[in-house]
């Protein structure tokens, strides 16, 4: 005795909708592929604020190429152009060129952090003039200070 395979009629619907399905997934698939291949083209929106100069420091013997190099590719090919802040870039940037020194006691701050760190250094300290300690297991008074 032999056995019959039976297949499943396909109705014109479903083989409609498979050939739709698959399209659209191609077309989803290859689009996806050509933006990570030739990179997303957005225009740069923080860096109309910044005035940047390209020009080498008298009297110095340095060569910026490989940083405006890599500035210029960043521009071009990274990929979330939103978070490109010309501002923060060149902050950045100096801030690493005050950490290469290697000294802990140098460091740079951007003019939002600095204006936080003066204002935190130009107050006034108060007090009644007293230098507290314990004395046995109790608080107390260990003498004025001078002036006060």
């Amino acid at each position: 005795m032999e056995k019959k395979i039976v297949l499943p009629r396909l109705n014109f619907l479903i083989v409609r909708k498979f050939i739709l399905t698959l399209l659209v997934l191609s077309v989803v698939f290859l689009g996806g592929y050509n933006l990570g291949v030739k990179g997303f083209k957005a225009e740069f929106k923080n860096f109309s604020d910044v005035s940047i100069s390209r020009e080498t420091p008298l009297n110095k013997n340095v060569n910026l190429s490989l940083f405006w190099q890599v500035w210029d590719t960043m521009g071009a090919k990274y990929f979330d152009k939103s978070k490109l802040n010309a501002q923060n870039m060149v902050y950045g940037a100096i801030e690493g060129m005050v950490a290469a020194v290697g000294d802990p006691y140098s460091m740079f701050l951007p003019p939002e952090e600095n204006k936080v760190v003066d204002e935190d250094l130009s107050g006034s300290f108060e007090g009644v003039g007293i230098e507290i300690g314990y004395r046995s297991t109790q608080l107390a008074v260990i003498s004025p200070l001078p002036g006060s």
